[in-house]
């Protein structure tokens, strides 16, 4: 269940940080609160009217992915077991 949760939330952030970074009116990005504040919404902007840069933002979620990826793949070795302390 771990893995496959890390694959969604991993693909979601890569494909959103390709969009941002490859789109041609994204210069700089601004978040928004949506349905209660429990959603964040990015809005792209073609000037500097924005928050932060789209390069960064793109960046991160990239980088942010394959964090997620790396810790939902890694599975502890054989013998790395708690074992319970008597």
């Amino acid at each position: 269940m771990k893995k496959v949760i890390a694959l969604v939330v991993a693909g979601f952030a890569i494909v959103n940080g390709f969009r941002i970074l490859f789109t041609e009116n994204c210069n700089t990005v601004s978040f928004d609160a949506v349905g209660g504040r429990r959603v964040s919404a990015v809005m792209c902007f073609a000037d500097d009217s924005g928050v932060v840069p789209g390069w960064l933002v793109g960046g991160g979620l990239i980088l942010f992915g394959l964090v997620v990826l790396a810790v939902g793949f890694v599975s502890r070795g054989p013998g790395s077991r708690r074992r319970p302390m008597y």
